[in-house]
């Protein structure tokens, strides 16, 4: 799942959920393991990337929609 750490971590702080190591890491530096996962997810045919700035629901539903193929590509 994918999300700007931004936006990751004021979720942390609003929810009030408790920090780990990789949490208290600089933005900077979130954002570049953000980077190399994006790049590296380019190297994997089964990889997916899922925008986890959108709703549970449509989260959901992509997750939903993935596990399908990959479902029907093994039959």
């Amino acid at each position: 799942m994918d999300i700007d750490p931004a936006i990751s971590m004021r979720r942390i702080k609003d929810n009030n959920r408790e920090t780990n190591r990789y949490d208290l890491a600089s933005l900077e530096y979130q954002r570049k393991v953000r980077d190399l996962y994006k790049i590296k997810s380019t190297f994997y045919k089964n990889r997916y990337i899922i925008d986890a700035d959108n709703s549970q629901d449509k989260i959901f539903n992509e997750v939903l929609q993935i596990i399908k193929g990959v479902i029907e590509y093994d039959k």
